[in-house]
């Protein structure tokens, strides 16, 4: 159980130093992008590179969603309710990302461009055939 102070400090926006962490945590040649770069490009640049990747960050955190690819109309939420909707995006549990969508190619499109260049920056694998409609995940 988390204590209010510990539940109100996991929706702070990430501080430099984090993001910085976070980055230097990755082993700097483990899973380089589609264009080869490899983690320790970003470590080797981090001064040249630290204000933009603190950019996107904070927007993210402050839009909840990945804004360029909805600004672009790349990318739509998922609506709950009829009247009034709210549009979701993402749900977060501890250790789990569940990424919502409306059901369009376009967003499945989208979605998986966003988690290639997410597994080559971060060298973290994602399970591509885990899904809801995948009949091997029935209980």
């Amino acid at each position: 159980m988390l204590y209010h102070e510990e539940g109100a400090s996991l929706i702070l926006p990430f501080g430099v130093d984090e993001i910085k962490e976070a980055v230097w945590d990755c082993d700097s040649f483990k899973s380089p992008g589609p264009d080869g770069i490899y983690m320790g490009f970003i470590k080797d640049f981090w001064p040249e590179l630290k204000d933009d990747i603190l950019r996107f960050l904070k927007k993210f955190h402050r839009n909840g969603h990945l804004s360029k690819a909805t600004e672009a109309n790349l990318f739509t939420g998922y609506h709950v309710g009829s009247t009034n909707s709210t549009v979701i995006f993402h749900l977060q549990f501890v250790d789990d990302t569940l990424l919502m969508g409306g059901m369009s190619w376009a967003n499945v499109r989208t979605l998986r461009a966003v988690l290639f260049l997410f597994e080559a920056m971060s060298g973290l694998k994602v399970n591509f055939h885990i899904n809801l409609y995948n009949n091997n995940n029935k209980e």
